[in-house]
């Protein structure tokens, strides 16, 4: 049983840990989009 927990806990961190990169590389991506447009 706590096992399975730490298993389930460990796979909810990996979701939360890409989310965490997916909106940092978003906001990079807006950010670089930004300064194409000033330029």
């Amino acid at each position: 049983m706590d096992s399975a927990f730490n298993e389930s806990d460990q796979a909810n961190h990996d979701v939360l840990l890409a989310l965490y990169h997916y909106v940092l590389d978003t906001r990079q991506q807006e950010v670089t989009n930004q300064k194409h447009f000033t330029i």
